[in-house]
């Protein structure tokens, strides 16, 4: 099983981008931070930095909500791609590609109560609200479950 679930920072602003075929696609950058004490009493904090990206309704939501600092819990696959460089040497990147989205801490309720505020604002009640599901104070985002793995 592929399946990856991280916790940590957002590095930067989602950069989106729409595909010939109409897919949207979002690429941003997620720090994680491991602290422990080595047997010296020396503290040592390392972070970890990871690539993302996002397809589909889920890269709209990361471009529209997703903010640069925000703590966020992402889960997903990993994906390796190996390509040569304009100089004909192998490279290899390390991406996860994002199933799911959560916003943590503050963000969160931020989120919540513009959800909340649209909810009201429509006396309907048919407006879908771009913001996804809210459950038990989480604001989780989750790809489609028809969306298949390739954009294409």
């Amino acid at each position: 099983m592929n399946k990856t679930i991280l916790i940590g920072n957002v590095g930067g602003t989602p950069e989106a981008r729409t595909l010939e075929s109409g897919t949207k696609v979002a690429n941003f950058s997620l720090a994680t931070n491991e602290n422990y004490t080595k047997k010296d009493g020396t503290k040592i904090e390392q972070t970890e930095w990871h690539r993302l990206e996002v397809w589909g309704n889920l890269a709209n939501v990361a471009e529209t909500i997703i903010k640069k600092g925000d703590r966020i819990c992402i889960e997903g696959k990993i994906r390796t791609e190996k390509w040569e460089d304009k100089e004909g040497n192998a490279r290899t990147s390390v991406k996860i590609k994002v199933e799911r989205i959560e916003l943590l801490g503050k963000r969160r309720e931020e989120v919540e109560a513009k959800a909340e505020q649209e909810a009201k604002q429509d006396p309907k009640g048919k407006k879908k609200s771009l913001l996804g599901e809210t459950k038990e104070s989480n604001v989780a985002f989750e790809a489609g479950k028809n969306e298949g793995d390739l954009p294409f």
